[in-house]
């Protein structure tokens, strides 16, 4: 009884009470899916760059108070989690970051991932991601601008 009690108060405080403020829309997977099946690919991507310059950097501020690479880790973790947006692992080599999402909503989603994230890294000052987009799944790889450590842990 006591872990459900902690997992239930976890969400709340790691993501409930910020989605509720934040103006959070849910929407069914399937139709989700359809919505990103009728557009056009340069459409996702014109979408996505546009979402992802903003959304990511605006969700960072509320949540952590800062736009960082480091906050926006954590912040995808978090997204992933309880978003439900795609399944997140992160790896690192030295100040090389892979990072690969892993969904079930087919290659236009996988498109729109890659564009958005693209765009989220770009917003925090990180260029140099490169990605690599699936039918079910993104690869993104990030080299970060130093060699520092990003003190990441995943939520």
């Amino acid at each position: 009884m006591n872990a459900l009690v902690s997992q239930i108060l976890k969400k709340f405080v790691e993501w409930d009470r910020y989605v509720e403020r934040f103006g959070f829309v849910t929407i069914m997977r399937d139709g989700f899916r359809i919505l990103h099946e009728e557009l056009k690919e340069e459409e996702i991507e014109k979408l996505a760059r546009d979402i992802g310059g903003r959304n990511p950097r605006e969700a960072m501020l509320f949540w952590f108070k800062s736009a960082n690479t480091e906050n926006l880790l954590k912040w995808l973790s978090l997204h992933c989690k309880y978003g439900r947006i795609a399944e997140f692992e992160i790896q690192r080599l030295g100040n090389c970051y892979t990072i690969t999402l892993h969904h079930f909503l087919g290659k236009k989603y996988s498109l729109f991932l890659a564009n958005w994230l693209d765009e989220a890294f770009r917003s925090v000052g990180e260029a140099s991601s490169r990605y690599e987009v699936n039918r079910d799944s993104v690869v993104f790889t990030l080299e970060t601008k130093n060699q520092r450590e990003i003190h990441y842990n995943e939520v």
